[in-house]
């Protein structure tokens, strides 16, 4: 579904960036990259030293100048219930140095439901925290889940509950995505997108 929702933006920068320009009209300029089940270095120590990816990813210029990025996790069905993964050192650290989330708000972060959520929010964070020079604070961590997923919808609430910042973080339902798609490009493919994976009816 990801790469249905994504490939033809990877194959057409100018549809990607009429699309992340509307849906982050203050962040994006141009989009320059796209990627899939991305990590700038899978177990490098520099980042999160796990497989932790997303599972699209966005470069994109700033206006006014300089580089950003958006990594996208993408959940249709899923409940968010599967094992937690390896909570490594190097995870608390980046977000320890972060200061978006108080100690005590740990244990919860590494459990399941939130440890996914957590784990990607991790990744964009140690992006900025690693490449401070080249992204200057200018990276994003999106939730992606259709509005009917009440499961997803009450994990990515409880989430936020341990924020101390939201800046880095954003959830956007399906509907919300499919229908910037809607307004910035009339192509057929949206239709079926829309069609396959929203049209209860069918």
């Amino acid at each position: 579904m990801c790469i249905n929702l994504f490939g033809e933006l990877k194959a057409d920068l100018a549809a990607a960036t009429a699309w992340a320009r509307h849906l982050w009209p203050a962040r994006v300029h141009e989009v320059t990259r796209v990627e899939f089940e991305h990590s700038p270095g899978r177990r490098d120590l520099r980042y999160l030293g796990n497989g932790t990816a997303f599972d699209a990813y966005f470069e994109h210029s700033v206006p006014g100048g300089g580089e950003g990025f958006i990594g996208i996790e993408v959940k249709y069905h899923e409940d968010l219930t599967g094992r937690p993964g390896e909570t490594r050192d190097r995870l608390q650290e980046v977000a320890r140095v972060s200061g978006l989330f108080a100690r005590e708000s740990f244990p919860a972060l590494r459990a399941k439901p939130l440890w996914q959520i957590w784990f990607d929010h991790l990744l964009a964070l140690s992006m900025l925290q690693a490449e401070g020079q080249r992204w200057r604070d200018t990276g994003l961590f999106v939730i992606r889940h259709p509005i009917i997923n009440e499961a997803c919808h009450r994990a990515v609430a409880a989430y936020e509950r341990h924020l101390l910042d939201h800046r880095t973080f954003q959830r956007l339902t399906l509907e919300d995505v499919v229908a910037a798609m809607q307004v910035t490009t009339g192509a057929s493919w949206v239709e079926a997108f829309r069609q396959r994976y929203l049209d209860g009816a069918r």
